[in-house]
């Protein structure tokens, strides 16, 4: 046994044969480490192809030797795959409570519940230091006023004052009754410093003889003229006071001419178209009727109200025609006497523009007549010897 080499073989279906002389023989081996502690086979030992050594016949086996001391531990093999999971165990006995951990993050605030019932008050504290004063608020308001109180005594008459007046001068009147001094708008005499004179325009009143007033159908003052019987738009048209010469009545709304002058007014007549002195110094229309001797007034430039304009339309010419009237037919004779405008088509508050033009100049294929001729003809131009050209009435 002195010569006994021992092997110790790990490793999966491990086959040992025991002989003499030889030692222990792997037959099937993945690993082996020897009695020394070394992994190798002696130098003597080469392993066959089947395991053994050639050469050696196998004995019978010999004693079982005394167990070797261990070798050191190999390596850890690599880990199984694990077994199913066995059945669980009966629950086991509750632990002891661990401790306490750390308390943990605050939650976020949840909402805010009722308002409970109010408890009753508690005990009234002392009292604190009092405060500084405060600034002084506003006047509160006044309260109602109290009651009168009885009258005192009467005290002793006073001395007598000086005496007042007993008369006043216009435009004061002096009102003997009351004691007292008014003022009569109706009779000044004149007004000083005026910076304006400011009229009424939502209620301006009414006309009357030398009467000023707004007038707000023509955005302008009115003045009415002598006894009533013309009514001035100021800025708006002119008139004159001319004296009837004639031996008969002079209408409201006929054309006149200038005949002369009587007492330093402008005496006047009908304005006539037959006629060249009959269209001549035609001055305007007249805006009231006047009797023979009389003065009245004639609308010189400016709006002639309440005439019967239904036969004319409104915007036509107007021209002179025979005895005062006035036609929209333009004159053939040459005597061309322009006295305004129709503006209103009414029968009874018809209005007409005045502003007489007078043109004598005849209009070069207007028509023409000759006093005397019968039928018309038509103004032409017409050579005569030289560089000389005349207009002429050219009859057919």
């Amino acid at each position: 046994m002195k010569s006994l080499q021992k092997w110790l073989l790990i490793g999966f279906s491990t086959a040992l044969v025991v002989g003499v002389g030889g030692g222990i023989i792997v037959a099937n081996s993945q690993t082996s480490i020897n009695a020394n502690g070394s992994g190798k086979p002696s130098a003597s030992q080469s392993p066959g192809s089947n395991g053994t050594q050639p050469g050696l016949i196998a004995g019978p086996q010999g004693p079982q030797g005394e167990t070797g001391p261990m070798g050191p531990m190999g390596p850890i093999g690599p880990q199984g795959i694990p077994g199913a999971t066995g059945q669980a165990g009966p629950k086991g006995e509750p632990g002891k409570d661990g401790a306490d951990g750390a308390q943990g993050v605050a939650g976020e605030p949840g909402e805010k519940g009722e308002t409970g019932a109010t408890g009753p008050a508690g005990a009234q504290g002392p009292a604190g230091a009092q405060g500084p004063i405060g600034q002084t608020g506003a006047v509160g308001a006044t309260g109602a006023t109290g009651p009168t109180g009885e009258t005192g005594a009467t005290g002793a008459t006073g001395p007598m004052g000086p005496t007042g007046l007993l008369t006043a001068n216009a435009p004061l009147i002096y009102d003997a009754i009351n004691k007292s001094i008014a003022l009569d708008l109706d009779n000044f005499d004149h007004l000083g410093g005026l910076t304006f004179l400011q009229f009424n325009t939502v209620a301006p009143g009414t006309d009357s003889p030398g009467r000023l007033r707004w007038n707000p159908q023509d955005g302008t003052l009115n003045l009415q003229g002598k006894d009533g019987r013309v009514t001035l738009q100021i800025g708006q048209e002119s008139v004159q006071i001319v004296k009837n010469a004639t031996a008969g009545a002079l209408l409201d709304g006929r054309v006149v001419r200038i005949t002369g002058s009587d007492a330093g007014r402008m005496t006047v007549e009908y304005g006539d178209n037959t006629t060249v002195l009959g269209a001549t110094g035609v001055i305007g229309v007249l805006t009231q009727s006047i009797q023979p001797g009389e003065e009245g007034y004639v609308t010189t430039y400016g709006i002639v109200h309440d005439l019967d304009t239904s036969a004319w339309a409104a915007g036509s010419p107007l021209y002179l025609n025979g005895t005062g009237l006035v036609t929209t037919t333009r004159p053939v004779n040459g005597r061309i006497v322009q006295v305004g405008y129709v503006l209103v088509q009414n029968a009874t508050t018809g209005s007409i523009y005045i502003e007489p033009k007078q043109n004598f100049e005849p209009i070069i294929g207007g028509i023409c007549q000759v006093p005397g001729e019968a039928g018309t003809g038509i103004y032409s131009w017409y050579s005569m010897t030289g560089r000389r050209w005349v207009i002429a009435c050219d009859y057919p």
